[in-house]
């Protein structure tokens, strides 16, 4: 599986729940689109994932790896605690 990701992760806070943005570059004839989705898990942990949107002109990505999946993670939250709040 070759997916890279693309620079600069967006991130949109000042915590560690804060949501981020990242996107992963792909070709559509070296990957299918569970891989992709697979890897965008991966890069976000237990979190939440949501696409965002694709492109593929001027995004910074290679030229074999052309596509641009654009992905935010919501992180999982603290755990509530037992003795309620």
């Amino acid at each position: 599986m070759t997916i890279a990701v693309a620079k600069g992760a967006q991130i949109y806070g000042n915590n560690k729940y804060t949501p981020w943005g990242f996107g992963l570059c792909y070709g559509k004839s070296l990957n299918d689109p569970a891989q992709v989705l697979a890897f965008a898990q991966e890069t976000c942990g237990d979190g939440r994932i949501e696409l965002r949107g694709e492109d593929l002109l001027w995004n910074g990505c290679p030229m074999f790896q052309g596509a641009r999946a654009s992905f935010v993670c919501y992180p999982r939250g603290p755990k509530p605690s037992p003795v309620g709040g």
